[in-house]
């Protein structure tokens, strides 16, 4: 068997979970998968079984489109939902600033990755290290940003905002 499985991967479960339940759905073939996502994040999660596997070098460099919501006001020590307020402020950027602040950050950039993301430092995941408390300094990477649209809406009266984002060669998390 050979081919390709676009999965979703729920909050909660870990990459190397769902790939285990479609290991054993097709025993006997390779599998692998595209990426690994933090257990916190839900999201597709490409899967590759059979000579398929072999496919991923030429894919890992393509475009891919992120999609996030951002509420603004608050910071917290994980940089998403899950962790503690650290910071708030009653300032909330304008839609105008919004723009200009993406416009920015659009190009050949050096990204740095949060703590709390799936990068490996020495055989652990960043976050497996930054959820037990242990100060996590990712190098900055290299990436390249294609373009930032914006969508807004108003959700409980707070301004937030849908942003979709394609990415070559990045993997992290929004804030």
């Amino acid at each position: 068997m050979n081919g390709f499985l676009n999965l979703y991967k729920p909050k909660g479960a870990s990459s190397a979970y769902v790939l285990n339940a479609v290991k054993k759905a097709v025993k006997g073939n390779t599998v692998g998968h595209m990426g690994t996502l933090d257990p916190l994040a839900s999201g597709v999660l490409p899967v590759a079984i059979g000579k398929s596997t072999r496919l991923f070098d030429y894919l890992l460099d393509k475009k891919k489109e992120y999609v996030a919501t951002v509420a603004f006001g608050y910071e917290t020590d994980s940089g998403d939902l899950e962790g503690k307020i650290i910071e708030t402020s009653k300032i909330i950027p304008s839609r105008e600033e919004i723009e200009t602040a993406c416009r920015k950050l659009t190009g050949e950039i050096m990204q740095v990755p949060p703590a709390y993301s799936a990068k490996c430092v020495n055989g652990k995941r960043s976050y497996e290290l930054a959820r037990c408390g242990q100060i996590v300094e990712l190098p900055p990477k290299k990436v390249i940003v294609y373009s930032k649209r914006s969508f807004f809406r108003r959700i409980r009266n707070k301004n937030s905002l849908r942003r979709r984002n394609l990415y070559k060669g990045t993997s992290q998390r929004y804030r």
